[in-house]
C-alpha cells in the first residue's frame, strides 16, 4: 500500500532498509551516540524511522531519513 500511495503521490524512493541502516549509523557514529541493537525501521510515504535499542526504553537514539535523498531530517537521543 505504501509504495502504491508513494506512485500517486510522485515520491521516488531511492533509500533501501540497508541504506537507511548505514546512513542511521554513520549519522550515531558522528555525534557520538551509542548504537545498540536491536533495531527497528518503521516506514513512513515521505521517510524511514529508525530506533536503536529497540527492546528497551531510554538510551534510545531515533533517526528519520528522507526516502527520496537519504537525508537525516532529524535525529534524537532519547537518554534515561
Amino acid at each position: 500500500m505504501r509504495n502504491l500511495i508513494r506512485a500517486v503521490l510522485g515520491v521516488q524512493c531511492v533509500v533501501t532498509d540497508r541504506d537507511a541502516i548505514e546512513i542511521a549509523r554513520r549519522h550515531v557514529v558522528e555525534n557520538g551516540w551509542p548504537w545498540i541493537e536491536p533495531f527497528h525501521l518503521n516506514h513512513g510515504i515521505y521517510k524511514i524511522h529508525v530506533m536503536t535499542n529497540a527492546n528497551a526504553r531510554g538510551s534510545n537514539v531515533n533517526i528519520w531519513i528522507r526516502v527520496t535523498d537519504g537525508t537525516v531530517i532529524r535525529a534524537e537521543l532519547a537518554g534515561r
